[in-house]
């Protein structure tokens, strides 16, 4: 039997999404981008002292912001936010325009959120930070999402089978074990050594 060596799917040598391609943060209700924006909120609700209906885990209330909970957005804010998140996840070649978040204020398609029905309710300003930050929260998943779908449809070209070399950075040359130390671990950490 001959040996065989083992082979991964890998991006060809010298293809790279980043410094090839450039995209501009748009809304699109594609649903591989869109299933993918989601909120749960009710632990968070419990955590605050909203009380819970019983049956919220077999058919949890949906909830889409209307007009009047987003009417006092801060885009500077909600800007500079996911200009950090870009710099965090390292999206070195997307560009956000400001004038383009109006388009998910204005669209309830590209998310979902699953939320006591008075979670939303305003009753101080306060409410409309909290409104915000989900706001945010869910902008971010979008821009996850959005990106990992076109860089995913973008390399789909270049993929290409490998053989895996003992110098791969697959394999791992060390590990570190830890062991509680008690008595009954004695003969293990002997063999371990």
């Amino acid at each position: 039997m001959k040996n065989k060596k083992l082979k991964v799917l890998q991006l060809q040598k010298g293809k790279n999404y980043k410094k090839t391609e450039k995209l501009e943060f748009t809304l699109e209700t594609n649903q591989v981008i869109i299933k993918k924006v989601f909120i749960n909120l009710y632990t968070k609700a419990q955590s605050i002292g909203i009380k819970i209906e019983n049956d919220y885990l077999l058919s949890p209330n949906e909830y889409k912001f209307e007009e009047k909970n987003l009417q006092y957005l801060n885009f500077d804010e909600i800007f500079f936010e996911l200009l950090k998140y870009k710099k965090q996840k390292k999206y070195t070649n997307i560009s956000i325009d400001k004038n383009r978040l109006n388009n998910f204020v204005n669209s309830q398609e590209w998310y979902r959120i699953e939320a006591p029905k008075t979670f939303f309710i305003i009753s101080n300003f306060k409410d409309f930070e909290k409104i915000q930050s989900v706001f945010i929260s869910l902008l971010k998943k979008y821009l996850y999402s959005f990106y990992q779908y076109n860089k995913n449809f973008w390399e789909k070209d270049f993929m290409e089978y490998r053989e895996i070399s003992e110098k791969d950075a697959n394999f791992i040359d060390e590990y570190n074990v830890s062991i509680e130390r008690k008595e009954e671990n004695n003969d293990l950490i002997e063999r371990v050594k």
